[in-house]
């Protein structure tokens, strides 16, 4: 079953596009075990979603139900290991 990893930008955030490309770079590298869903706070219900995860900066990354990395785009290194602490978890 693959992990959930929550992605929440914004469209004038400087940090979100290397979010956005570290997260496809692992999406490719690991793409069957992890599921991505994007948020961007610019969109209502997007926002609504973010405040449902207590989400205050972009980029912020959840992944299962804990926050991994906020206000910065993380490293591949970083996002592949916290997606395999997921793992174990699920």
């Amino acid at each position: 079953m693959p992990v959930e990893v929550m992605l929440f930008t914004k469209k004038d955030c400087p940090n979100c596009p290397l979010a956005k490309k570290v997260v496809g770079e692992v999406l490719e590298e690991i793409g069957d075990r992890m599921l991505v869903k994007r948020f961007d706070l610019d969109d209502e219900e997007d926002f609504l979603t973010a405040l449902q995860h207590q989400i205050m900066s972009t980029p912020s990354i959840v992944i299962g139900e804990r926050l991994v990395c906020v206000g910065r785009a993380p490293t591949r290194g970083e996002l592949v290991k916290a997606v395999e602490e997921a793992e174990k978890l699920v």
